[in-house]
């Protein structure tokens, strides 16, 4: 059995090269013998530390929604209220992360569904609770659905932009929140 330490740098590097094969050749194009080639392992080491691709996969995508899950709570901590969690969701560019999870939305990669389903609704979860704290009038099922539609905003424009779609476009998908926090200040 491999050293515990030797085990974890090992999957951190097999990780690192899965993440260099996905963002230059997509995952129709990434198998494990091309991770193991990016890497510089034999494919048997991959297979000894991760099994199958499904199980790879399922390995990064955990890593990047809890890396990017950590980055929203980190933004709330640090400047909580609706400007930040707005700020996070839209003023910066696309992470690593999700440009990596842009890459994984593919068909048959079942494993990443869930792991991406629980990000996205913990995202909605949070700005659910900004948006009572700060609108205690507004009712609960459309803060709710407010949350939800922002973070489908917000995650559309991070695919926006790694397709290339202007800058001019995207960042209005801001202003789009923006009215429908507005539009349930008013309900």
């Amino acid at each position: 059995m491999a050293r515990p330490r030797l085990t974890e740098q090992r999957r951190e590097e097999i990780l690192a090269a899965l993440e260099r094969c996905l963002l230059r050749d997509g995952l129709a194009d990434t198998t494990v013998g091309a991770v193991a080639a990016e890497a510089g392992f034999h494919r048997t080491l991959i297979h000894h530390y991760f099994g199958d691709m499904e199980s790879l996969v399922r390995a990064l995508v955990v890593r990047l929604t809890g890396e990017l899950t950590q980055a929203f709570r980190d933004a709330t901590a640090t400047s909580p209220g609706l400007p930040a969690l707005l700020d996070f969701l839209f003023r910066r560019a696309p992470s690593r992360a999700e440009t990596l999870i842009g890459a994984l939305r593919a068909p048959g990669i079942e494993s990443a569904k869930g792991s991406l389903a629980r990000m996205y609704e913990a995202f909605a979860s949070g700005l659910d609770a900004c948006l009572r704290a700060e609108l205690p009038e507004a009712p609960a099922g459309r803060c709710r659905a407010t949350a939800f539609a922002i973070v489908c905003l917000a995650m559309s424009r991070s695919q926006l932009t790694r397709l290339g779609v202007s800058k001019r476009h995207t960042e209005g998908l801001r202003s789009s929140a923006e009215v429908l926090i507005d539009a349930l200040r008013r309900s």
